[in-house]
């Protein structure tokens, strides 16, 4: 598999990886995510450069796809274009390491024990990362009307409701008993 990467095999000037992680794969690789069931709508496309550098190993590159989201307005589904950049630091894994030693700078990296690099979990992060918290399927989205739940996008419904913010609500009872 294109995504593991043994250490011996980078020469001193770098090694290109480009692939295609096909769907089916792409599905069972991130169905086993906490929180929202991530769907890949398109294969995951890996452009990636690993380069050494001394004992670490920089990963530089880019990882795209098309993602099955729902709306977080009108909760409908639609198809969302997602590339994030890659550059990470890998180094090697030492076996007397204690992890309270580490100086702030070897925090930001990211370790890998023997002799190969397993590139999958900095894919799955970028990927989890580069997901809005709010995905809308688009910008002027109108969402559901609160009193029927119709979707405002495909028209209007004829629901009455009076734009009055929840919080000043409780002046409503009010209106009609104060003196004019």
């Amino acid at each position: 598999m294109f995504l593991k990467v043994k250490t011996a095999d980078i020469p001193p000037e770098g090694l290109e990886i480009h692939g295609e992680l096909p769907i089916e794969e792409a599905r069972i690789r991130l169905n086993g995510l906490e929180g929202e069931p991530i769907s890949p709508a398109a294969p995951i496309r890996v452009d990636i450069r690993l380069t050494p550098t001394g004992s670490k190993i920089v990963v530089r590159g880019s990882v795209q796809t098309i993602l099955r989201a729902v709306c977080g307005r009108c909760l409908e589904e639609f198809d969302l274009p997602i590339r994030e950049d890659i550059l990470v630091v890998y180094s090697p894994l030492a076996e007397d390491l204690d992890r309270e030693e580490l100086e702030a700078e070897e925090l930001n990296m990211e370790m890998f024990p023997g002799e190969e690099i397993d590139l999958w979990p900095i894919i799955q992060e970028h990927l989890v990362l580069a997901l809005p918290l709010k995905p809308l399927c688009r910008e002027d989205c109108r969402g559901l009307c609160p009193v029927c739940g119709r979707n405002q996008n495909l028209g209007s419904c004829r629901c009455l409701r009076e734009d009055v913010h929840p919080g000043l609500a409780g002046l409503q009872n009010l209106k009609g008993k104060l003196p004019q």
